[in-house]
């Protein structure tokens, strides 16, 4: 990168200012950066910004300018450095390391604590006016800072209650909240999440309302999902800790199950907590409830439809189904891998699926609408023909209905609507993870089979047990094979007398074998086993909506299952190292504030077109720090400045779209003067 000058004699110049070797830039951006990079070296701004592309060489090639630290400006009264000509008075200032009474070879700086992701959760905390909401909720000022800087934390770098004020020593929150974070009884934040979740459901409701009116939206659908968080200890004294099945395979551990639900924005609308053995189909009933009193909030959902309850296949079963329609609920659920073979003989019609579309692009996923009516599907040429009964005709079962009971007469007739789906992506993922299955289930198999061959299990029952074992440890590949157990064949003595041949007695007895074999030829020519893979069944009551709308509507489950990534991977959901019941509930419960923080940071740079995640922010603005400036004069006298650094232009940005304002934090200066000799 060069710049260019005119010397004494008014003659054009170039100096090179950085090598940047073969940059990878596009050529096209070059002007760009170079114009943004100049106006940042000298201090002037620019009217329009540049792209995110360009931002990050500009930040890079500003960095590798301040590193190698040899580049030194043009001005009209001095000279260049390093030029013919000499110029005494910089090269006197620069031999000295005084400027202007400063000491510059001796500034130096200490105490640097992170403060970008701080404060662009504070923005959010205040935004959401959960400060104000607490102080009318009865706790006091130092309470809802110590809130503050524990879902902060949990936000940014999750440590536990007790390591919390160890960890606001890093951080800046102090400076901006007031050092009676730091200093305080040890059992402080154990308390503060205690008042948090004394008031969760409070705050649930205060937050989807604010979230709704900052950002103007309805909501139409509730997307319910459960997840879970294990103990590193026994957890004896809360009696939800229950052993249940774990999806991080840690059955060796107690866990809590947590039910959560969604709006479709991906916000948590409210959320309860489990025994860690509840099945995930008998938890909906006691989230009905609470369900219905979020709808009957105007101010939460549209008053103008039904909301939509989204559930995936492990909790719709047909009396939860049953239960949403009793309960006044539109619901659209995912039936499970054994219901989708009765739709097989449909399935196969390949030609009458259609191709789903996403704006002017078609996806690899093709859908088909059928119809029921009290679970039997009408023909599709006559979709308006309501079946009822056994087969009967139109007439027959009218004039049935006739003859019936007022009772049975009045019965209403539930019409739904199913939607098959066919998806090349998924199929692909279920392919891959069968073979995988397959894959393990041979080989334990086979590691079986050398041990009985060796001899080293000879017991028929201990065998026929391990082969069950195998075969429920990966139940989808076993009903592919057969595997048998042969036992060793009895010689006969027909004498009836012991041999006492030596060579004989040397011999090794028989053995038995495990003997395993495909079922099907089909699958020995790796042809996917099971026809439906990639295929699944949606059902709703929504008769209004086309299928591929359905489709879009049902793909919105995939914000719950990111929410629960984001809970348990950014957010320290899990593993709980708490073991008290209503500390249990409350470590959930900040990590699900956290998460909300962090969804209404996400949300608003969305709108902005910024769609990068958590930890890519996060790891941009963490270089944004406060630090101290020492900076000693010739006087004698020593200042200690505390302030927050200058924002490199990739941050100003992000802070720019969420409206954080850097002109307010607080600074602190410090003079010391020259110490006078008291001999």
């Amino acid at each position: 990168m060069l710049e260019s000058f005119r010397n004494k004699e008014g003659k054009s110049r170039h100096r090179v200012v950085v090598s940047l070797g073969n940059s990878s830039a596009p050529e096209s951006s070059w002007k760009c950066i170079s114009r943004h990079v100049e106006s940042s070296l000298y201090g002037y701004g620019e009217l329009f910004g540049p792209s995110m592309g360009e931002q990050v060489w500009i930040d890079q090639i500003l960095k590798r300018i301040e590193r190698e630290g040899k580049w030194q400006p043009l001005t009209k009264e001095k000279v260049l450095l390093g030029s013919n000509e000499s110029n005494e008075q910089l090269d006197e200032n620069k031999n000295s390391g005084i400027i202007d009474g400063v000491l510059v070879d001796q500034i130096d700086h200490t105490h640097e604590t992170t403060l970008g992701p701080e404060l662009v959760g504070l923005k959010a905390w205040e935004d959401l006016e959960l400060n104000e909401f607490l102080s009318r909720s009865g706790l006091s000022g130092t309470q809802c800072r110590g809130a503050a800087c524990s879902v902060i934390n949990r936000l940014v770098d999750p440590v536990s209650e007790n390591r919390l004020p160890l960890w606001l020593q890093t951080s800046s929150l102090p400076d901006v909240l007031g050092e009676d974070c730091l200093f305080s009884a040890h059992d402080k934040y154990y308390k503060v999440s205690d008042l948090l979740y004394d008031r969760h459901e409070e705050i649930e409701k205060h937050l989807s309302e604010k979230v709704a009116t900052h950002f103007g939206f309805e909501r139409n659908y509730i997307l319910y999902d459960l997840t879970n968080s294990h103990f590193e200890g026994e957890c004896q004294e809360n009696a939800k800790a229950k052993r249940g099945r774990n999806k991080q395979k840690r059955h060796d551990c107690p866990q809590v199950v947590v039910g959560v639900c969604f709006d479709e924005h991906g916000f948590v609308l409210f959320h309860k907590t489990f025994a860690g053995n509840m099945s995930d189909s008998k938890s909906l009933l006691e989230m009905v409830s609470a369900m219905q009193a979020c709808s009957k909030e105007s101010n939460l959902f549209s008053s103008q439809i039904k909301p939509v309850v989204i559930i995936d296949a492990g909790i719709a079963t047909q009396d939860n189904v049953k239960l949403l329609r009793a309960k006044g609920f539109s619901y659209l659920v995912n039936e499970t891998r054994q219901n989708r073979n009765k739709y097989k003989n449909y399935f196969d019609e390949k030609e009458r699926f259609t191709p789903v579309k996403k704006g002017a692009t078609e996806l690899s996923v093709k859908v088909r609408e059928l119809d029921l009516c009290d679970g039997k599907i009408e023909a599709e040429e006559s979709k308006s023909m309501v079946l009822e009964g056994d087969g009967e005709s139109p007439t027959e079962e009218c004039n049935a209905k006739n003859s019936s009971s007022q009772a049975e007469s009045d019965r209403e007739v539930v019409k739904e609507r199913l939607v098959l789906c066919r998806s090349e992506p998924r199929g692909a993922k279920e392919q891959a993870i069968f073979s995988g299955a397959e894959t393990k289930f041979l080989e334990l198999l086979e590691k079986l089979s050398v041990r009985v061959n060796k001899g080293k299990l000879k017991d028929s029952t201990k065998i026929e047990r391990s082969i069950g074992a195998i075969q429920a440890r990966y139940p989808r590949a076993s009903k592919y094979y057969k595997v048998t157990y042969q036992q060793p064949k009895k010689e006969k003595n027909p004498s009836g007398k012991k041999r006492i041949d030596n060579q004989k007695k040397s011999e090794s007895p028989t053995l038995g074998t495990v003997v395993f074999q495909r079922k099907d030829q089909e699958a020995q020519s790796n042809v996917p086993p099971d026809p439906l893979l990639g295929c699944y069944v949606l059902r709703t009551d929504k008769c209004d909506m086309p299928a591929e709308k359905l489709w879009h509507l049902y793909m919105t489950l995939s914000k719950a299952e990111s929410g629960f990534r984001v809970l348990k991977s950014e957010c320290g959901l899990r593993p709980n190292y708490h073991q008290l019941e209503h500390r249990v509930d409350a470590h959930i419960f900040i990590s699900i504030l956290a998460y909300q923080i962090q969804r209404f940071i996400l949300y608003k740079l969305e709108i902005s077109g910024d769609h990068r995640v958590w930890s890519t922010l996060r790891r941009v603005l963490q270089t944004h720090c406060y630090s101290t400036m020492i900076i000693p004069t010739t006087q004698g006298a020593t200042y200690r400045i505390r302030k927050p650094g200058k924002p490199e232009e990739c941050q100003r940005q992000i802070y720019n779209q969420l409206g954080v304002q850097l002109e307010h934090l607080p600074k602190t200066k410090i003079m010391i003067p020259k110490k006078v000799s008291t001999l």
